[in-house]
């Protein structure tokens, strides 16, 4: 055995959130290569680069992100045609002008895949100077994009697509929250930003347009309940995750643009990595049926042939009731996980046929490479497409699907580490909280800020507890613990 590295003393926060992040592999820190390459790219686009692309820099296009946010990968615009339809600009920073392929910043890139995001650091995907620099749509910076302009009529169909090589200047750096005040008639940021209200009532318009359009043809809007870890002086705080409209603005068209861009692709019959999201397996679907069957919620869908309209029609009907939570919950674990595939499987859970990540090439690496397929396709390099991605999607599908697994479980690790120091604070507190999940060993039971508990069979009131699988429930005699039950908690 030997030592390589000292990381601190067991029970320090920041020591035990170092080793988890260093026993997954990751780091910080990048190679010598890479750092020489990225060295000796500009961080400013010469006017040469412009010549061929579509400009849009005299155009009103806004990033909105979160506060904390240093790379801006995407920027939007809508207009208000004279025909009365929407015509929505989403442009994607054009990532693949600067991280070419085999170089040592695209071999690095591909080993990452993704960037991974923990509370109080970001592990990323390329170098600061191209994720925060040059390759980020920063304010009143000209910037390479990729650009998918879309027509949308009053009822949410599409009318016509356009996809180009483009440069913009972004005018604005927006926030979620203060788009949001905005919508709620803040007369302060009103004033301030009067020049963008208009765009961004338009913008409020057309999502509530694809919102409806995608809830028709089935979609499903699954309430998934996350924790947002801040850190301020060493203080931490735990608060649920904000359901803004904003948010949904920004969810909705980058949606609708990684369709768009996968249907191109698909009837091109180019390659693409696509977002392939499987229906329920037929035991897993049979399963939820019978849960749902406990509740008196009859369905007359069959478990082998599933579709997500009969998923989001159960979600309505139990909509507003206390149920609710819990039917939601079951839902959600009946479902399989999304990963990327060189096949086109559909997407379920948003009731898509065809579906990519095209909008976040800065730390996703599929994207990247939708990027460079569909400039090849614009250049009519066709030639090049087939020799260099007929089977390179594959391979970077499946390396892609297995890091985005384990940035998931590396930042949930983290986070749990979060929370137990943020709950170590309140010992011999008492909350109202929610039984989460249920087991033959005992109960979880969360906060309604995601902090998440278990209570051990033995720390329950004495019983003879039996799992009842079927039900999510632990029974001894009158006494029963089911999934979705309001519960007190003492920390």
């Amino acid at each position: 055995m030997e030592i390589r590295e000292i990381l601190g003393k067991s029970g320090d926060l920041f020591v035990e959130e170092n080793s988890v992040i260093t026993s997954f592999g990751y780091t910080e820190k990048f190679p010598e290569s890479v750092k020489g390459e990225v060295e000796k790219i500009s961080q400013k686009v010469p006017d040469s680069a412009i010549i061929g692309r579509k400009n849009y820099t005299d155009r009103l296009i806004i990033t909105i992100d979160g506060e904390d946010s240093r790379d801006y990968d995407d920027a939007v615009e809508v207009e208000m045609l004279k025909n009365g339809n929407y015509l929505l600009g989403v442009h994607i920073a054009d990532v693949s002008e600067y991280v070419k392929p085999r170089s040592e910043t695209d071999k690095e890139a591909y080993e990452r895949t993704t960037s991974v995001y923990f509370p109080d650091r970001v592990i990323p995907m390329l170098p600061k100077e191209l994720s925060n620099g040059i390759c980020s749509l920063n304010e009143n910076e000209v910037r390479l994009t990729l650009s998918c302009i879309i027509e949308i009529d009053k009822s949410g169909e599409i009318v016509g697509r356009e996809i180009y090589k483009s440069v913009i200047k972004s005018k604005k750096r927006m926030t979620y929250t203060d788009v949001q005040a905005i919508l709620d008639g803040n007369e302060e940021l009103v004033r301030k930003y009067r020049e963008i209200v208009p765009m961004i009532k338009n913008m409020r318009s057309l999502q509530l347009v694809l919102t409806k359009k995608r809830s028709e043809r089935g979609s499903i809007d699954l309430d998934v309940r996350d924790s947002h870890i801040t850190i301020k002086d060493e203080t931490i705080d735990v608060e649920p995750q904000k359901n803004l409209d904003a948010y949904k603005i920004i969810e909705e068209f980058m949606v609708l643009c990684n369709e768009e861009i996968a249907e191109y692709l698909y009837y091109l019959e180019l390659p693409c990595i696509y977002r392939v999201h499987e229906k329920p397996s037929t035991e897993k679907a049979s399963d939820f049926i019978a849960f749902l069957n406990t509740l008196g919620i009859a369905v007359k869908w069959k478990p082998e042939d599933c579709r997500p309209s009969d998923f989001s029609a159960v979600l309505k009907k139990v909509d507003g009731e206390p149920i609710y939570p819990v039917v939601n919950k079951v839902m959600l674990r009946s479902m399989q996980k999304a990963k990327y595939s060189e096949q086109n499987l559909g997407h379920f859970g948003i009731s898509s046929k065809c579906y990519c990540h095209f909008t976040s090439p800065i730390r996703r690496y599929p994207d990247l490479i939708v990027h460079r397929i569909v400039k090849a396709s614009l250049d009519g390099d066709m030639t090049s497409l087939v020799e260099n991605y007929s089977t390179f999607v594959a391979e970077a599908a499946m390396r892609s699907s297995v890091n985005e697994r384990k940035a998931d479980e590396a930042e949930r690790a983290v986070d749990d580490i979060y929370k137990a120091a943020y709950m170590s604070g309140r010992v011999g507190m008492e909350y109202d909280a929610v039984i989460s999940g249920v087991n033959s060993s005992g109960v979880f039971c969360e906060l309604e800020n995601g902090v998440e508990g278990f209570t051990r069979i033995g720390d329950l009131p004495r019983g003879n507890y039996v799992y009842d699988e079927k039900t999510y429930s632990l029974r001894s005699g009158k006494r029963s613990y089911s999934l979705g039950e309001e519960v007190r908690i003492g920390v």
